[in-house]
Order: C-alpha cells, then sequence, then structure tokens
C-alpha cells in the first residue's frame, strides 16, 4: 500500500470570522466534482484504484489523502491532483454539504463531551482565529456561496503553503516527478503569520444547561505550542492524570466517586496550546467536582511525580507511538505535521529520545509556569439532575 497526501498550512485560522466554515465545506465539496469528473466519477475512479479519497480541515488546515495498492500509485497521484487542484464546487452539493454540516453542529451542541470542550476553546482565544470553530457556526455556514467557497480554494490551496507527502515501499526520485509533473497548478506560498493569542487574566467561565441527569466540566490552562520541546512534558504530564489508573481517574472517580468519567490531554497549536482536562459529574456534585479537580492540578505544582508515574507514561508514550507508526497513513500524517508545523522530519526519528529527556522537575516546572487557577478557563454543560 502507498499513501499519498497533501496538506497546507493557515486554513480556518485565516478564515473572515462571518464566513467561518469556508474550509470545511471546501473540504466537503471537493469530492462531489472537478473540471473533468462528476462526483461519481471521482468515487468510481478511487475504487477502482483500490481506495478513496479521504479531505480533512482543522484550525489550521486542509488536507486531502489517498490510499491504494502501490501499483496504482500513478493514477491515484492524478486523481488526487484533479481534485485538489480543479474541484468544481456545484451548488447542489454545497447545498447538500451545507446541510449536512449543520445537522453535524446541531448534533455537537447535544454532546456533553465536545460542547464543553468547544465552549472553553471559544472562551480562551476570544478575539483570537484559534476562538473561531473550524466547523464554522449556523448563522457563517448560512452565509457561505458556492463562489465564496472556490475563491477561498484560489486562496488557500491553489496559491497556498503546502506540502505534499508519499509513503511506501517506492522509488524516491520518481515518485518526485511523478508528483511534480501532477501538481504544477499549484503555487506555494507562505502562510500568513499567525499572532500570538494573550491568555484570559482572570477566571473566565461559560456555561449552557441541557436537560440532562449530569454535568460536564471542561477546565483549560495554556499550555506549550506545536514548536516548543516542552510539549513531550506536556504530553506526559496527561497521561500521568488521565487514563485507567491515572491520578485524577483514581482519586475523584474510584475514591471520591466525583465522576463518571475524567480525563486530560494535552493540544497543540502552531504559536500556543491548550491543557484541558474534563470531569462528568452529577449536576449536585459540580462544586465539589471542581475543587477536586484543581487539587489535582495543585499537587502537580507543589510535588514532582514519583519516579514510577514517570516510567509507565514514558514507556506507554512510546510504545503507543511505535504501534502507531506501523500504519502508513500515521506515518505521513506525522511527516506533514513535522514538515509545516514542527521543526522538521528529524522530529519523527528523535521521539523516543524526546520523550525519554523528560524528567520530574520539568512536569513540575510545566505545571507551575501554567497551571495557574485564577487564571482558568471553563466550559460547562449543567444538567437538572436526577428529576430528568
Amino acid at each position: 500500500i502507498v499513501h499519498v497526501g497533501l496538506a497546507t498550512r493557515g486554513g480556518a485560522r485565516e478564515e473572515p470570522a462571518a464566513k467561518a466554515g469556508l474550509s470545511a465545506l471546501l473540504a466537503r465539496t471537493s469530492i462531489k466534482g472537478t473540471a473533468r469528473r462528476n462526483a461519481a466519477q471521482v468515487a468510481g475512479d478511487a475504487e477502482r484504484l483500490g481506495g478513496s479519497i479521504s479531505p480533512g480541515n482543522s484550525s489550521e488546515g486542509l488536507g486531502w489523502s489517498i490510499s491504494v495498492p502501490t501499483r496504482n500509485l500513478a493514477a491515484a497521484v492524478e486523481l488526487l491532483a484533479d481534485v485538489v487542484q480543479s474541484p468544481s464546487i456545484p451548488e447542489a452539493a454545497l447545498e447538500t454539504e451545507r446541510a449536512v454540516a449543520l445537522d453535524d453542529l446541531a448534533g455537537l451542541r447535544d454532546d456533553m463531551y465536545r460542547w464543553p470542550m468547544r465552549l472553553v476553546s471559544e472562551a480562551a482565544f476570544a478575539g483570537h482565529p484559534y476562538g473561531v470553530p473550524a466547523s464554522g457556526t449556523e448563522e457563517t455556514l448560512r452565509a457561505i456561496t458556492a463562489e465564496d467557497v472556490r475563491a477561498w480554494h484560489r486562496a488557500q490551496v491553489r496559491s497556498g503553503d503546502i506540502a505534499i507527502g508519499v509513503v511506501g515501499d517506492v522509488d524516491e526520485d520518481e515518485t518526485a516527478a511523478l508528483v511534480a509533473a501532477h501538481f504544477g497548478q499549484l503555487v506555494r506560498r507562505d502562510a500568513t503569520p499567525v499572532r500570538v493569542p494573550a491568555w484570559p487574566a482572570g477566571v473566565i467561565e461559560r456555561a449552557e444547561r441541557r436537560e440532562k441527569a449530569q454535568s460536564a466540566l471542561a477546565i483549560a490552562f495554556p499550555a506549550p505550542s506545536r514548536r516548543d520541546a516542552r510539549r513531550h512534558a506536556a504530553h506526559l504530564l496527561a497521561g500521568i492524570a488521565s487514563g485507567l489508573g491515572g491520578r485524577f481517574f483514581d482519586e475523584l472517580r474510584d475514591k471520591q466517586s466525583l465522576a463518571y468519567t475524567v480525563q486530560a490531554f494535552a493540544a497543540e497549536r502552531e504559536v500556543t496550546g491548550l491543557f484541558l482536562s474534563y470531569i462528568a459529574t452529577s449536576p449536585e456534585k459540580e462544586e465539589t467536582a471542581r475543587r477536586g479537580l484543581l487539587a489535582e492540578f495543585a499537587k502537580l505544582r507543589e510535588q514532582p511525580v514519583t519516579a514510577e508515574e514517570l516510567e509507565r507514561a514514558q514507556v506507554y508514550a512510546i510504545g503507543t507511538h511505535a504501534i502507531r507508526q506501523q500504519g502508513g497513513g500515521a506515518v505521513l500524517g506525522d511527516m506533514l505535521d513535522a514538515w509545516l508545523f514542527g521543526e522538521g522530519l528529524h522530529e519523527l526519528a528523535a521521539y523516543e529520545s524526546s520523550v525519554r529527556a523528560v524528567r520530574a522537575s520539568d512536569i513540575q516546572a510545566l505545571a507551575n509556569d501554567y497551571f495557574d487557577e485564577s487564571r482558568r478557563v471553563e466550559g460547562i454543560v449543567r444538567g437538572v439532575g436526577k428529576t430528568v
């Protein structure tokens, strides 16, 4: 199997606020027809090659990929190039995908995990492109026209900060020539620099109420950016805190019975990051759960993690990364991410040594630098309790 992918840097973070969701609609409609193929032909040609084209978007870019048997590489590159460079964005397809996107948003509002995360992100990055959801809003999605999407394609893809990657048992020079021959319509430009967002100076809360039997609380602190080496310490800290056997789970769920579930994870953007914790609890236990979660953050500031906790987190991180690298699609994604948003491809070989280099003192220092509870941001969906 060979994996081919193209990624751009910019995307949703460069969208006008009134047209948020442009990249999402472009990704959705790009496979619905090109200058040479209609939607059925795009899907049929991909199927005959043994794969399908997967478009995607995030807060910082757009991407397309396809995986096929190696013997079909040349045809797959031609098909991918056609979809990426020449999408027709049919009006009817846009209306269909807009309806699907609006339905997805309606479902998101009822999601007791994803909606608090969205609330906390919007509050933490208010007034910054990172605070505008990549999926858009009901209002912005309805305002986008097919011509808006075509213009956005010209601005972000036909002329964009682009990287193309190939992973497979192929000849490097021949593959590079093949890609260059088919993607010649693209003109590379540097993405517009994104400013570093200012973290709120006090406690910020965004809360909504639902007819649910539980409440969901997400608490966010700032964290290292994608190019900050301390991001490895942040991920290890999340591993120590979260999951079965993690500190937060053991204390708040098993010992205090405060949570249905509790998690923590670090997320990076190009110029900043977030450390997020999440707890689902009974509505009447919300304040107790909050205090318990903040007490666990205080412990991380006050004392270093144990050598056993650190070793377990390192082994788990290295092991899961090694398993992930068995998939060519994952290797492709890591390559493109390292090239566009990281320090370069050397990151891929240095992962294990970077994780092993983290010390307990690094994790404690990170906790003290970032986990200031007087500047936390909360996203809350409050249930009404057992009367539901």
